[in-house]
């Protein structure tokens, strides 16, 4: 069951919430610390490929496809409400020449990037914490005054435009099942949560933490907060949402979202502090319950891994990976946030070598493999719809069968 929230009263929020950003002309700039989903706040995004490109091989050479894209793929509507106020969103919240959110010039490189080239809706959805489960604890809400005027007055209308946008974008993020726990009660003191159900290949995965109540305010405080990947293999977490079951009346999700800046991926039996360790919930009544979501869970085979380990730095394969993983990647649109160490998904995934050196690539991919149920390996399912919020899930039909070919030979 997705995890769902409501928000309502967009208008008024727009009226009392102090949304920050610059007029045209003006510098506004958020948080230089901001924390980063996809890895270090980066959210510009190099060229790739277009979507008419045609990477073609010698159809005689085993496992090569032809593939060809002669159009982009259909907008979703939240993309088409993100459209329909990108030029004001940009001219508003740039600064002069851009050198706020969508080149990240100001205060000397600084800046939060998320409005960046070449595709500001892409930047946008891919930085992290600007697209929420609740659009109420989005950045974009959240943020204090800084250099920029309130959204109010003047930047009213767009505000409204803003908040109908991650409205939007909220409610298809979480149309989509997401892979999470089932309710567990929490014990005063050390707490183990097997996390293992929500995907294939993970056994023996746990989250840990200490938890200590506040009867009196219903405040759950848990501390030493870590998550642990298999002993068969690396485990990739992002976006854990902790959720209250209540004895009765629906699920409430951690209504600001505090993990959603989490994006690790943990080695083979390793343990490690699951964000900054440390997460308060309110309002959590006596026999109440928790349960976890996750935006991705998934087994990932890491190049130390002895299951994947060749002579290539981590992969057996590398042929089978140029002659189809590098065409598959290069026509669609992976380079365009994977590309470049300032692609907003650099940060989860380097592919700064496809067509390069492919054999430090085919290492770098190798990571977002699933080695145990190959078809379910997160670099086949996220841009083929199959990761909750990825922001290209419109890959070819042939996309799977080439990668599929390449990963069968690890």
């Amino acid at each position: 069951m997705a995890l769902t929230t409501t928000s309502t009263n967009l208008p008024y929020l727009v009226g009392t919430v102090a949304l920050v950003f610059g007029v045209a002309g003006m510098v506004a700039c958020g948080d230089q610390g901001a924390g980063t989903l996809l890895g270090g706040g980066r959210a510009s995004e190099s060229s790739g490929p277009s979507q008419n490109s045609v990477v073609s091989g010698d159809d005689s050479d085993a496992g090569v496809v032809l593939l060809a894209q002669d159009s982009a793929p259909p907008e979703t509507q939240g993309e088409k409400l993100f459209r329909a106020m990108q030029a004001t969103l940009i001219s508003t919240c740039g600064g002069t020449d851009g050198a706020c959110h969508v080149s990240g010039a100001f205060l000397d490189g600084q800046t939060p990037v998320w409005l960046g080239a070449p595709d500001p809706y892409l930047s946008a959805k891919t930085y992290p914490g600007i697209i929420t489960s609740d659009p109420y604890a989005s950045k974009l809400i959240i943020k204090g005054p800084h250099e920029g005027p309130a959204f109010t007055g003047p930047n009213a209308a767009l505000g409204t435009q803003v908040l109908a946008w991650l409205t939007e974008e909220a409610e298809e993020m979480v149309a989509v099942q997401l892979p999470s726990t089932a309710a567990f009660a929490v014990q005063v003191g050390p707490n183990v949560v097997d996390i293992s159900a929500g995907a294939t290949g993970i056994a023996g995965a746990k989250i840990s933490f200490v938890a200590s109540i506040d009867g009196a305010d219903g405040i759950l405080s848990l501390t030493e907060l870590s998550v642990q990947a298999p002993t068969g293999s690396g485990l990739h977490i992002a976006h854990p949402l902790f959720a209250i079951v209540p004895p009765t009346g629906p699920v409430v999700p951690d209504p600001i979202d505090s993990l959603s800046n989490v994006d690790q991926t943990v080695e083979p039996a390793e343990s490690i502090a699951l964000g900054t360790g440390t997460l308060i919930l309110e309002n959590f009544a006596s026999g109440s319950e928790l349960k976890i979501e996750f935006n991705t869970l998934a087994a990932v085979a890491m190049a130390s891994d002895d299951a994947g380990a060749g002579t290539n730095g981590g992969c057996k394969n590398v042929a089978g990976f140029t002659a189809n993983a590098v065409p598959a990647i290069q026509a669609n649109q992976c380079l365009n946030c994977h590309g470049s160490p300032t692609g907003s998904g650099y940060g989860s995934l380097d592919l700064t070598q496809v067509g390069i050196d492919d054999t430090a690539a085919c290492a770098q991919a190798l990571t977002r493999v699933n080695l145990t149920d190959k078809s379910q390996s997160d670099i086949i399912l996220a841009p083929t719809g199959g990761v909750a919020n990825h922001p290209f899930q419109n890959a070819s039909s042939t996309y799977a069968t080439m990668m599929l070919t390449w990963i069968n030979g690890e």
